[in-house]
């Protein structure tokens, strides 16, 4: 038998992954383009600042001749701009197939 917190453990089941939705069917045009040029300007702003990052963080490396861990941190967040630039297509088709 398990003590009890092994069992509470084995319990805790994760969520199934869902896929979030992006309610754009209540929104109006306006809306949509003005939500889409707010993730535009914030995408290219972060898009930049990871540059940057990326740069220094490598110079650092050499220079230092030792790994920056910066730039795991870079990499890690470079996973988001897919997301955003996916969320920006699917915004602009919906714009688009509104027109």
């Amino acid at each position: 038998m398990l003590p009890s917190s092994a069992r509470r453990i084995s319990q805790i089941r994760p969520s199934p992954k869902k896929k979030i939705k992006i309610d754009m069917k209540n929104k109006t045009i306006e809306q949509l383009k003005k939500e889409y040029k707010v993730l535009k300007s914030g995408t290219n702003f972060f898009a930049g600042i990871l540059i940057v990052l990326f740069i220094v963080t490598i110079y650092n490396s050499f220079s230092q001749k030792s790994f920056d861990p910066l730039l795991a941190m870079a990499f890690a967040f470079s996973a988001i701009l897919p997301m955003n630039y996916k969320k920006m297509k699917t915004i602009k088709t919906e714009i688009d197939s509104r027109k």
